[in-house]
């Protein structure tokens, strides 16, 4: 599913594409870092993770 968002990206003419998910969700982590994609930044709230158990946000990104 990663390969054809990218290809269907990069025919659109994207040249970049970034993907976010919750800090601690180590299998997405290691899923898109073997795709080519790496750490570009994490947002924390403490609010958030009192409601989500979640500290956050991680977003990874990769050329395309």
């Amino acid at each position: 599913m990663i390969r054809r968002a990218l290809a269907d990206g990069k025919a659109a003419g994207y040249t970049q594409a970034s993907i976010s998910f919750l800090i601690g969700n180590d299998a997405a982590e290691r899923c898109y870092a073997r795709a080519g994609f790496a750490f570009a930044e994490e947002k924390r709230d403490a609010a958030f993770e009192a409601m989500t158990g979640a500290p956050g946000f991680r977003r990874f990104a990769r050329a395309m």
